[in-house]
């Protein structure tokens, strides 16, 4: 009873990484966690069209991207870091049913939270 009791302890102490919850969210298409990752304010560009947008206008933006376009997977290409590792720059390939799409996320962290500042996708010749 008592390791239950301990290994329960332990379960529920592990979070998940905000980082992980990201890649995650990018390989199911999941725009509504995607969007809760963004800052107040995100530059989005999604087929050349570019915008500064508030965080709910970016969000009904990325959810009409993942909406019109099933991700059956998405496989990270490369991530920089900043000296201080808090500002992250992931690049890496969604690939739906019909087509393939680079994105490239810019964003910082705050201990475990990802704050989304610039989001970028593209088609894929």
């Amino acid at each position: 009873m008592r390791q239950s009791i301990l290994f329960l302890a332990l379960f529920c102490s592990i979070q998940i990484n905000g980082q992980e919850e990201l890649l995650r969210a990018l390989d199911s298409g999941n725009g509504d966690l995607i969007g809760q990752m963004f800052g107040e304010q995100v530059e989005i560009s999604i087929f050349d069209q570019e915008q500064s947008l508030p965080k709910a206008n970016a969000i009904a933006m990325t959810k009409n991207f993942f909406n019109a376009h099933q991700i059956d997977r998405f496989s990270k290409m490369h991530e920089v870091a900043s000296k201080d590792k808090r500002s992250l720059c992931l690049i890496g390939k969604l690939v739906s049913r019909d087509r393939q799409f680079k994105i490239f996320i810019n964003y910082q962290k705050s201990g475990e939270e990802i704050h989304i500042h610039e989001m970028r996708i593209e088609k894929e010749e």
